[in-house]
């Protein structure tokens, strides 16, 4: 899997992405408590920070489940990008995933999240030095792997495999279903 971007295009997005990291601004808690109507639900579980694996991402979602808002926590500060900034972030993120290298093996969910995940870390440790979409193709190469999906298709019989599209039909003999059984 290559990816081929023009030079231009990724110096623009390059551009983009390390200006959304100078919009990460901090917010302030909402401490006040609200009251809430007393139930007599039990509760059954107590989570300590021993229970959460990794870092927390919060974020604000609107009526349509849309993303809106993203922030995250950093000695005990909360950072972010605001709803004006984080749809700055979405357009980027459309852009680079409507890209024809990128159209068809990522969504742009995952653009999103990767392009918020090295924001981040831009923003925290100053001298990071890797560039957006060599971050983005890094995460690619690291997440996306081809799938090997055995269907047997009935009353079909081949001698020899061969290609539809990206897809490959194989001979399925009792003895390669059986090896494929053993190893599990």
């Amino acid at each position: 899997m290559s990816f081929e971007i023009h030079p231009s295009a990724i110096e623009n997005f390059n551009k983009k992405a390390q200006e959304l990291t100078s919009l990460i601004k901090e917010f302030t808690q909402n401490s006040s408590k609200r009251n809430s109507f007393p139930t007599d639900l039990h509760i059954s579980a107590n989570l300590t920070k021993d229970d959460i694996i990794g870092e927390i991402i919060t974020s604000t979602i609107n009526n349509n489940g849309e993303t809106i808002a993203k922030f995250f926590r950093t000695k005990n500060k909360i950072y972010g990008l605001g709803e004006e900034d984080y749809k700055k972030l979405k357009k980027v993120s459309e852009r680079i995933q409507s890209l024809p290298v990128f159209a068809k093996i990522i969504s742009l969910s995952y653009v999103e999240e990767k392009m918020f995940e090295w924001i981040k870390l831009n923003f925290l440790e100053k001298d990071y030095n890797i560039l957006f979409i060599k971050y983005l193709e890094d995460k690619v190469y690291s997440d996306i792997k081809p799938l090997v999906l055995w269907i047997p298709i009935n009353d079909l019989l081949v001698e020899t495999p061969f290609l539809i599209g990206s897809s490959q039909i194989i001979p399925l003999s009792k003895l390669k279903i059986d090896n494929w059984e053993a190893s599990f």
